[in-house]
C-alpha cells in the first residue's frame, strides 16, 4: 500500500469513528491469563472483569441485577420498553 493510500484510508476510518462512535459493554469473563473461569460463579466472574478490564467512555460495565429475570423480561417485552438487550443465565452461572 502506498503511504498516502494508508494515510488516506486511516483519515477516513478516524472520520467514520467520530461519525459513528461504537461502545463496547461488557457482561461476563470466561478466561483470564489463559485460565478458564468459566467453573467460577458469576458473581466472582464479575468481580474479576472490573478488575481486568480497562474501563474507558467506549469500554463500559454492564449492570448486574440478580434474581430479576423475570421482571426484566417482562419489562422488555412491552412495547413502550427501553430495554435494548437481555443476557440471562441461570442460578447465577
Amino acid at each position: 500500500t502506498h503511504p498516502d493510500t494508508f494515510r488516506r484510508e486511516v483519515g477516513d476510518v478516524r472520520a467514520r469513528m467520530e461519525q459513528h462512535p461504537a461502545y463496547l459493554y461488557l457482561f461476563d469473563l470466561l478466561y483470564v491469563d489463559n485460565y478458564d473461569v468459566t467453573t467460577l460463579p458469576l458473581k466472582e466472574r464479575k468481580d474479576l472483569l472490573r478488575q481486568v478490564v480497562r474501563w474507558s467512555q467506549r469500554v463500559r460495565w454492564t449492570e448486574y441485577q440478580p434474581e430479576k429475570g423475570g421482571i426484566l423480561w417482562q419489562q422488555a417485552c412491552r412495547e413502550e420498553a427501553v430495554i435494548e438487550t437481555l443476557i440471562a443465565c441461570k442460578n447465577g452461572r
